[in-house]
Order: C-alpha cells, then structure tokens, then sequence
C-alpha cells in the first residue's frame, strides 16, 4: 500500500511524459518555436525549442529559468520568451542570427504573461508589475473585495500596467497607469494601439474583465461591451475589436458566449447571436501545460474569426464570419481536443490532443484543409492507449448525458471504477489527455468521466439546468452514469470510488452525504458551505449570486439546502480531503469544516495539505504538489476500493 505523502513516483509511465507549455508561430509560419516540461524525480525541465515544417529534428536552446511564452520577432530575427530570475519572470531575448541570449528586463516585481511585438519589431508591449509589500510582519489595511486573486496573492501585489520596452534602447515607457491589473497586451495592425484586459477595478464587488484600447500616448479609450466578462480578444485589420463575451447583460452563467465585432465608436456586432454555441470554451486537460486551453486566443484572417468551440467532448476550430451573413464553418473536428496558437496568413499553428494523445503541434493550411505534424514530444515514449468506451446515459427525467469508460488495455470487466468530475461545473471533459484518469486506469481501475447538466458544449438551456439547484439534477446526472457503466457490466457496483477538484469536490461531497454506494471518496479542494464560501472566496460574491440565484440575504434557505456540510453527519464513505494551503478559490476553510464534521460524527477521513499550492496547485504546481496528489488519490482508492472490507 503507497504512503499517501510518500516521495515515491506513481505509475511512471505517464508522470516522465514530456507536455508542451507554449508555441508561436513565424511570421513567415516557416519555423515554430515551443516550450515544454517534463517531470522528473526532482524539479521540472523546462525548455526552449525551434522547430520547421519539415522533418527536420527540432533544435534546443540553451536557456535558464523555465523558459515560457516564445514570441517571434516580425523579421524572424529574435526571440522573446519569459524566464524566471531569483523567483522573478523577466523578459530574454534570443538573437537567431548569433545564436546569443541576453535579459531584456529587470524589473523589480517582473511581468506577467507574454509579450507582444509591434508590427515594426521596435517595440515589445508586456503587463509589468507595479509594486509589492514589502513587509509583510506588520500590520496592514485591506481595502478590496475581493482582495485576494487564486495564483496571484494579494491584488495590491498583482496590480500590473502594460508598458513597452524599446528593444533596441531597452527603455520602458508606461502606458497605463490604474489601481487595476492590466494584461494581455495586442497590437493593432498599424501599431499605433494596443487592446488590453483590465480587470479588478478598485470597486468591483464583481469583478469584470473589460477590453481596453491606449495608444503610444497613453491616450485610453473603452471598448464598449455589453455586461459580464470579456474573455479572449484581438483587432481586425480595420481596427475594430474582435472579442468573445460571456454572462453578458443578465444572461445565467453557463448560457454560451458570444462572438462580437466592436468599433471604438461603440458600435457593436454580436456574430453567433442566437447560435447558442460555446466559442472559445475547452475541454478540461488535467495535465501540466495550458496549451489545450485556448485562453484569451483569437485569430483574425481573411474576414473570419479563428477559434475554439466546445461541442460535447469535442474541442472543435471554427471560423466565424465578422461581416455579413452569420456563418459558423468548422475548421477541425472528431474526437479531439483543438486548440489554435498563432495565425500567420493562411497558416494555422494549433495544438491537438486526444484522451490517449498528450498535445502536440500541427500546421493547418486554410487553403487546403491540410494539417501537418510539426512536434513529437514523446516520441517513443506514448504510453500504450487505454480502452476508451462512450456511454450516452439516460438520466431520470430522459436527458441524455454524454460520458466515458477508461480502462487499462485489454481489461476483464467489471472493474473496481472511479467516478471522476470535473470542475466548474461550467466546464466539460471530453477527449484530451487527462493525468488523473491516465493514472487511475493505468493502476487498474475503470474510470467514468462525464459532463452532466451545468457542463458546457450542450446549448444554453442544459449548461443552466442547475441554477438554485446544485446537487440535484446533476447528482441525477452522475448517477444515471454509473448505472449505466454497472448495468453494461463494465463497473463492479461494489468497487466505486469518486474524485473531483472544485466543483467536482463539492459534488464528491455531496455525493457521499446522499448515498453510501461508494467505498472511498477524495475531495479535493471543495466547495463545502456556500454561506462561508460567499465571502471567502476570490469570486465568491458573483459566483454565488450566479449559481444559487439570489444572494444570502433573499435566499438564505438555498444557500443552506445546497451545501454538503448540512448533510455531512450522513456521511459514512471514508472521505479524503486533499486541500492546496494557498487557494483563493475554494479556500481551506471550506475543506476543514468538512473535514472537522466527518470526524464528530466518526467518519473515517483524513486532509492531505499541499504546501503553497494554488486551487489548481495539484494540476500546474510544483513537481512535489502534483505528485503528493497523485500519490493521496491512488493511496485512498487502494486502500478501501480495491482492498478494503
């Protein structure tokens, strides 16, 4: 039996995978460069590479500092990417021409992101960070709600101002100049602008993420928007602004975003009006990289929009027209997880993955259609494929559920299975490659993977079933899966488990409040009491509002009806709670008090605590973080699924 804290490595074989972290594409799209990590017994690798478009082997670049974030130079000449110095993320610049890499900044307190090239190459736009305290042993004033941003700290120490850096002289200039965090640095085509994300203004009670446009001068003009969150965004070539939008105006969360084209007149056209489509949402990748996740990006070319769509399980590449009539073309499709990168001409760099396919890196020509290979990151080291059965489940009230049965290769079934949830809940698994499932089937287990109402890539009305009703339809969701695995005799109904992270640990939680028919369960950093959550909570405020549909003070009985701890003296499934020490998100407290209530009422449970890891600390973190998880998960599951009484 593993120790749950132990240093040994579990199931090797897809913890020394090699995950890409970062791409960019050429403006000539010849020649692309990446950044990867790989896993190891001690700190991660993390390197810097150049590959072509042909089959050339891909070339390293001798860097320091877990090299991040490669941007290409218009004339192909330099490289800049991020790296961190003593702790700190500075921007390097690598001369192709001459082989040599030289620091380009030392500001005090860094720069967050990636940079961003003026279309003349003089320039490099970048999000600096303005100040921090600088001692933290005295007594101090907080003035925010939320004053606290998971992954960040303290917004008085993430406050941030896009600058540029001449790169020829190496002087700053600052362009904006608030008590907010600006990111996300893009230029106009004519380089006279540049569209930013600014969000945390001083008296959000809700924070927003707004688009803002300045010029060299500093000169800053809004781009108007119509309520909610602004998530990615670019400029045409005509200069307007191409952005997605989501819980505009009074729309529920989990309603499909939208697609608007915005003059900096204020004039404003919503393209995927009525569509009901998820542009720019992903698949869930519980891997180390990001680049499944297509973020903040969009694409402009040839008067179309290049993005993700979520559709079910599928991360699918689409083209939305910008003018005239409404057209939604896909780009990629099937069984996979797609994910654009850069766009130079007609030329797409995208990332692709598939539940048994870590990401890797394509060139897609629009003209064609064709897609080619540019990476094989794990060449000769892609772990035998899983056996990856859908199920399309029938819950109670006749919704169909889309959902997955992993299991190891060539497995006799019925297995001892673990449900797996994903968090959100506005959010979905689907087919890219996942750790935790990977991990479990590897060590023997069955997984179920599903996306029940409250998950996106199933229209408006499904994504918003669960509204002022968390742990009801969805828990009929989740449990019509299991049925179906069990009745199609591939889950052993007397060897369950469940996990889930966020709202999946809160579902995981309320799951074992409801029904004793698992043998183990592990939440890992959960919502457990939404009162408390309200006020705790980086986006606790908005969120609860959202999600309950009201606040405390008009529906004080939902607040309490939705949350497990009101049911945890029902508990009797050991219960593992693994809780990251840092998380803003789904603070600790929300797991102790869980953890705390197990215990008087004589449930077997214990807390795993994660050192100065994040809410997704367990995902992203620190090579020991990850592994303490993988190893609690596996520990749990071993000790009372499979061998317990």
């Amino acid at each position: 039996m593993r120790s749950p804290v132990s240093d040994e490595e579990p199931e090797a074989e897809v913890d020394r995978l090699t995950f890409l972290t970062g791409a960019d594409l050429s403006w000539d799209a010849d020649r692309v460069a990446y950044t990867t990590v790989t896993a190891t017994d001690g700190d991660d690798i993390a390197s810097l590479w150049l590959a072509t478009s042909t089959d050339a082997p891909a070339q390293q670049i001798d860097v320091d500092g877990a090299p991040s974030a490669p941007r290409w130079s218009p004339d192909g000449r330099h490289l800049a990417f991020t790296a961190v110095v003593d702790e700190v993320p500075q921007l390097y610049l690598a001369d192709l021409s001459g082989d040599t890499v030289q620091r380009l900044t030392s500001f005090p307190h860094g720069v967050i992101g990636a940079a961003s090239w003026s279309p003349d190459g003089a320039l490099i736009a970048v999000s600096v960070v303005r100040s921090r305290r600088t001692d933290r042993t005295l007594p101090y004033a907080v003035d925010r709600t939320p004053w606290l941003i998971d992954g960040m700290g303290e917004v008085t120490d993430a406050l941030s101002d896009i600058c540029t850096i001449d790169v020829e002289s190496g002087f700053t200039t600052r362009l904006t100049d608030h008590p907010t965090v600006d990111l996300d640095p893009r230029w106009s085509d004519d380089g006279r602008s540049i569209l930013f994300v600014r969000t945390h203004e001083p008296d959000d009670l809700r924070p927003v993420d707004r688009h803002v446009v300045v010029d060299l001068a500093g000169n800053e003009t809004a781009v108007a928007w119509p309520g909610g969150m602004y998530a990615a965004g670019t400029f045409a070539p005509d200069g307007r602004v191409v952005s997605t939008a989501y819980r505009q105006g009074d729309r529920r969360r989990g309603t499909a975003p939208d697609l608007f084209v915005t003059d900096l007149a204020g004039m404003s056209d919503n393209r995927t009006e009525g569509m009901d489509l998820h542009v720019g949402a992903s698949v869930l990748a519980h891997t180390p990289g990001r680049i499944m996740d297509p973020g903040r990006f969009i694409g402009v070319v040839d008067g179309r929009a290049i993005l993700a769509q979520l559709v079910g399980g599928e991360q699918r590449l689409v083209a939305v027209a910008l003018d005239g009539e409404r057209k939604v073309r896909s780009l990629l499709d099937g069984p996979a997880a797609h994910a654009a990168v850069a766009i130079r001409g007609s030329t797409v760099l995208h990332a692709t993955s598939s539940m048994n396919q870590p990401p890797d890196l394509f060139l897609l020509d629009l003209a064609d259609g064709e897609s080619t290979r540019i990476t094989d990151v794990n060449a000769e080291r892609t772990p035998v494929p899983l056996d990856v059965r859908s199920l399309d489940v029938t819950s109670d009230d006749g919704t169909v559920v889309e959902a997955w049965f992993l299991a190891p290769p060539e497995a006799t079934t019925p297995l001892p299975t673990v449900l797996l949830i994903h968090g959100g809940p506005y959010a979905a698994y689907g087919h890219v490659f996942d750790l935790d499932a990977q991990r479990l089937a590897r060590a023997g287990y069955g997984v179920l993977m599903a996306n029940p109402r409250g998950s996106l890539g199933y229209g408006s009305a499904f994504g918003t079933a669960t509204q002022g009703a968390w742990g009801t339809r969805d828990y009929e969701d989740l449990m019509a899966v299991v049925d179906t695995a069990i009745d199609r005799g591939l889950a052993d109904p007397d060897r369950l488990g469940v996990h889930g992270l966020s709202y999946g640990g809160y579902m995981t939680a309320w799951i074992v409040t409801h029904t004793d028919r698992f043998r183990a369960a592990v939440s890992e950093n959960p919502v457990i009491d939404l009162r408390s959550f309200r006020g705790t909570s980086d986006i606790g405020i908005t969120f609860t509002d959202d999600i309950m549909d009201g606040t405390l003070v008009e529906v004080p009985e939902r607040y309490i009806e939705c949350s497990p701890l009101t049911y945890a003296p029902h508990c009797t499934t050991p219960t593992r709670l693994i809780v990251s020490e840092s998380d803003h998100r789904c603070p600790p407290s929300q797991a102790e008090q869980f953890h705390s209530a197990l215990r008087e009422h004589h449930c077997p449970t214990d807390m795993i605590r994660l050192p100065g890891a994040s809410h997704a600390g367990s995902v992203f973190g620190e090579p020991a973080v990850r592994r303490a998880k993988a190893i609690a998960l596996l520990e749990w599951m071993d000790r009372y699924v499979r061998g317990g009484p």
